[in-house]
């Protein structure tokens, strides 16, 4: 559950050294719309479920707790 935001943050490293990174011979250039992939549907991904978890489960604790 809590690896897709950091599976966001490493995206949005992985594209700022982009140009440090070593690349292999042979190997086709990467498609301009690469932070689709690596930051964009984890970091969705990462809101999704923190928003979920604040609206159910975080309600369903709190109901628990005032009883």
């Amino acid at each position: 559950m809590a690896r897709l935001p950091g599976m966001a943050i490493g995206g949005i490293v992985g594209l700022v050294r982009r140009r440090q990174l070593p690349v292999l011979i042979g190997v086709a250039p990467e498609a301009a719309s690469v932070p689709l992939k690596p930051v964009a549907l984890p970091l969705a991904g990462g809101v999704a479920i923190l928003a979920s978890y604040f609206t159910v489960v975080s309600s369903w604790m709190v109901s628990l707790l005032a009883k």
